[in-house]
């Protein structure tokens, strides 16, 4: 539950990854999953 409440502070510019990784299908991001992309 703290992942998934801490998961939109800490995608504040969700436009910014769409951009470096386009993956509307994956919206939303999960933590982990935004580490192991970038």
């Amino acid at each position: 539950m703290a992942t998934d409440q801490h998961f939109p502070i800490r995608i504040q510019k969700p436009h910014q990854l769409q951009a470096l990784h386009p993956l509307p299908a994956q919206f939303p991001y999960r933590p982990e999953t935004i580490q192991s992309q970038l």
